[in-house]
């Protein structure tokens, strides 16, 4: 393949890449507003990370993000210290962190169809939504920073990993909730 090939290429995948991201984030408030109907109680409310007199019509969303998935066979060969990168498969789904009065409350997740549109899948997650909002401020993009979240389906578990970190790192995503 020649230079001017492979620059095509890569600009190929890159506008690919770029109109996926933004099909997706055109999905978030429409598969917002289909889910916020759910909420309908106080104790709904709270169960998915809002204050009993939050006004849903002022909730927002904050740039979605696709967590990784690891397999159990790449987890058993994983060693503390390595790189875990080139082990990592996209999850599919989309996270959209649900915002309100600034605070992250929970996560709305989007998957493709097989049209192609996204949908909304479901709203919840509020700990681990909130968890993921203090790897994110401890780990800021606006410092180049670039958490990804990797979840291990056979353990049914959360991890997150931080590429420029040095040493590589895998590490699990605990719920302080839990730890305290």
């Amino acid at each position: 393949m020649t230079l001017v090939g492979a620059c095509l290429l890569l600009t190929q995948r890159l506008g690919a890449q770029t109109a996926q991201l933004d099909a997706i984030i055109k999905a978030g408030p429409g598969a917002l507003k289909m889910l916020l109907p759910v909420l309908d109680s106080p104790a709904m409310k709270q169960r998915h990370g809002f204050a009993p007199d939050d006004d849903m019509k002022a909730v927002t969303l904050d740039q979605p993000f696709e967590p990784c998935i690891l397999t159990e066979a790449a987890m058993q060969k994983y060693i503390a210290g390595a790189e875990v990168q080139k082990s990592l498969a996209p999850g599919g789904k989309w996270y959209f962190p649900v915002i309100s009065k600034g605070h992250t409350a929970c996560w709305l997740s989007v998957f493709r169809r097989a049209d192609g549109s996204w949908m909304a899948d479901s709203l919840g997650m509020a700990d681990w939504a909130r968890v993921w909002a203090d790897v994110c401020q401890d780990w800021p993009a606006t410092n180049g920073f670039t958490p990804i979240l990797v979840i291990v389906p056979s353990r049914q578990q959360f991890f997150f990993t931080v590429p420029q970190a040095k040493p590589p790192n895998l590490t699990l995503l605990v719920d302080r909730k839990s730890v305290v």
